[in-house]
């Protein structure tokens, strides 16, 4: 997904992406189901800085079915979307939605209709076109769970929801320093393990800044010692054990005094420099507005800029192959 116009289909390296949608819509988030990764849903704005859109596919992003504008709109915008990893008896997968300053809200029949959540605080995902985050993300084996950050003045939580987005639990709180909110937070869950999920923060100078990796439902977090800063992140295919996902992040790692683009195939117990700025020259690290890996292919990663496309990192575990732009 991207602003202006709305996202495209890409099917190949080579050839030039199809636009999906209408074009004038801002796309801001999107998920798929991994059951049927052929059912997408995407989410934005009708327009700069106007109200909420979203729509689905069921056939990989040849065509979409648009859902409720006024509803959609109602949420305020810049939305996030989880879906599901597995389908419902009735054959579509559970949607949740966000906007800025909204409540949660969740559909269970393809977006015709929609509901408010219970048991999580309105308004507290913030997060605009130029400040890219993730709050929202589904559990990516149990088909009934669901996870969403929000940071509550000097504080940040996580809320569990272990029926399809229905009712949420808090299971973990962070203390911050300050009550301003982080710069970028990204929540990953990690493919092919139940109640697994990886959280960046990037606070400036708080204690709390880095990697997290939560465990037992995300009710246990871990702090990643070797990382310093985590601007963004990303998760791909298991490279050196075959349920622990590849881990992507730009930040600051190994005491390293520059910003760099980093991968760990170990639960970052060790992490490697695959791109350095400094060395390489070839692209702004801070025109990354995502990363991340590739589920199907080992050491592919994929990066979104601000503007001049998607790039592709191919990695043999952890050297570096080469960088397209």
């Amino acid at each position: 997904v991207t602003a202006d116009v709305n996202g495209y289909l890409h099917t190949s390296f080579v050839t030039n992406p199809q636009v999906f949608g209408v074009n004038g819509w801002d796309g801001t988030n999107a998920d798929f189901c991994e059951a049927d990764p052929r059912f997408i849903a995407r989410v934005g704005n009708s327009g700069w800085d106007k109200p909420g859109a979203g729509a689905h596919t069921i056939d990989g992003g040849k065509s979409w079915t648009k859902w409720d504008y006024d509803l959609m709109a109602s949420l305020g915008g810049y939305l996030q979307v989880a879906v599901s990893c597995k389908k419902q008896p009735t054959g579509v997968p559970v949607m949740v939605v966000v906007g800025r300053g909204s409540a949660v809200k969740r559909s269970t029949d393809g977006g015709a209709h929609w509901t408010d959540a219970i048991g999580l605080p309105a308004g507290t995902m913030n997060r605009g076109m130029f400040s890219p985050s993730q709050a929202l993300a589904s559990d990516r084996v149990n088909g009934q769970a669901f996870l969403y950050w929000s940071e509550e003045g000097n504080r940040g939580r996580l809320y569990r929801s272990a029926d399809g987005g229905a009712s949420w639990t808090r299971v973990l709180e962070i203390p911050f320093t300050s009550d301003r909110g982080s710069d970028t937070y990204w929540l990953r869950p990690s493919p092919g393990l139940a109640g697994d999920c990886w959280l960046s923060l990037d606070r400036g100078d708080d204690p709390a800044s880095g990697l997290y990796h939560l465990t037992q439902n995300g009710s246990v977090a871990t702090r990643v010692s070797r990382v310093q800063r985590a601007r963004m992140l990303g998760t791909g295919r298991p490279v050196a054990f075959p349920t622990v996902p590849a881990l992507f992040i730009v930040g600051r790692a190994n005491g390293d005094p520059s910003e760099a683009l980093y991968s760990s195939v170990d639960e970052g117990k060790s992490w490697t420099k695959i791109y350095d700025q400094d060395v390489n020259r070839q692209g702004a690290l801070t025109e990354i507005m995502a990363i991340q890996g590739d589920r199907q292919v080992r050491g592919r990663v994929y990066t979104a800029t601000g503007g001049r496309g998607v790039w592709v990192g191919e990695t043999v575990f952890t050297t570096v192959l080469a960088v397209h732009f």
